[in-house]
């Protein structure tokens, strides 16, 4: 389908109306609102890096962001306005439709140098969302909270084998000590069984003593 002249010119009038608005708010945006930063409760704090603070702030990069995005729809739209223009009344040719028609033409903006722009243009936009949000900050420190995690996880493994080598080391030291492995386990049953009798002879001594309240709450019942 055909476009018309109208309706190209009309789109390249738009879509740098909408760009611009949008960077622009971006701009004030970062601006009016500085992402928190720990250097804030120094005081002295040298001019250059004032200055540094500054050029890498995000609503600089922003800004340089947004002069760099808007050259490429700005040249089109200046020059199909100002070669309709001519185009319409050959007659109308005034110093400012000469100046940007031999801007246009300009090594500066050609092709090539205009996707440099728009390159390096969405570089600095997305540094400028990174500083904006402390998105490194962040990231670097989930990345840390995880490794911690990791190395935790990895210590505490550690200890339990280290712990279980160790036991079955006494085990067999005592077992090489005591001569053969039987006899540790007969000493082991002994020890087991001798513990159970401990806790019958205690039951017993409660169920007697317990049957001797019984018996005297009676008697003074009687």
């Amino acid at each position: 389908m055909a476009v018309s002249k109208e309706g190209m010119l009309a789109s390249y009038v738009f879509q740098f109306a909408i760009l611009l608005a949008i960077m622009t708010n971006l701009t004030h945006y970062f601006a009016a609102n500085p992402p928190a930063s720990k250097n804030n409760a120094s005081t002295h704090t040298t001019t250059f890096q004032k200055v540094s603070n500054f050029m890498l702030a995000p609503a600089t990069l922003m800004a340089v962001s947004t002069a760099l995005i808007i050259i490429a729809p700005f040249k089109n739209m200046a020059f199909n306005i100002c070669l309709s223009a001519f185009q319409k009344n050959p007659n109308y040719f005034d110093a400012v439709v000469e100046t940007v028609l031999d801007l246009s033409f300009a090594p500066c903006f050609s092709t090539k140098m205009l996707q440099i722009y728009t390159i390096v243009a969405y570089v600095l936009m997305g540094m400028a969302t990174a500083k904006q949000t402390r998105m490194v900050e962040k990231l670097s420190k989930s990345v840390s909270i995880a490794l911690k995690g990791s190395n935790g996880a990895g210590k505490s493994g550690l200890q339990k084998a280290l712990s279980f080598s160790l036991s079955g080391d006494s085990v067999g030291a005592a077992k090489k000590a005591d001569g053969s492995g039987s006899d540790v386990e007969t000493d082991f049953g002994d020890d087991e069984t001798s513990s159970l009798s401990n806790v019958v002879d205690i039951e017993r001594a409660q169920v007697t003593s317990t049957t001797d309240l019984i018996e005297s709450e009676e008697v003074c019942l009687t």
